[in-house]
């Protein structure tokens, strides 16, 4: 298991460090809630050694996304119409085939505990 370094509060000096399956679920639903909440998904960064991932979440649409350095979740559909989503008060565009099943994102992030990229979804170079 690694120790994944959570960037989402805007006003947070420090990432929050998730260690447990528990925890990053809490953080997903914090996310679904906060979706609800806002007109842009958030999205929010999570980091361990030289992995960067980014996690992106819309409740009303029951879709999200998920990177992990330079690949990103992908569907067969090729519509690459930018999807926005929303970073610390920064808007940030994904393709549109990289949205998949909010369910899926969230296995997929809780994948990322064992220090590798989820092999529950599909994943495409960027």
């Amino acid at each position: 298991m690694v120790e994944l370094e959570a960037w989402y509060d805007v006003e947070a000096d420090d990432p929050a460090i998730l260690t447990t399956a528990a925890e990053v679920d809490a953080l997903l639903d914090r996310m679904v809630s906060d979706s609800l909440a806002f007109d842009v998904p958030p999205l929010v960064e999570l980091s361990f050694a030289d992995v960067v991932a980014y996690v992106g979440v819309d409740a009303k649409r029951q879709r999200g996304f998920i990177t992990y350095n330079d690949t990103i979740s992908a569907t067969d559909d090729p519509d690459s119409t930018p999807v926005e989503y929303d970073y610390m008060g920064n808007v940030r565009e994904i393709p549109a085939y990289a949205e998949i099943p909010l369910s899926d994102v969230r296995t997929a992030t809780l994948d990322l505990l064992t220090g590798r990229p989820s092999e529950a979804i599909t994943w495409r170079t960027v």
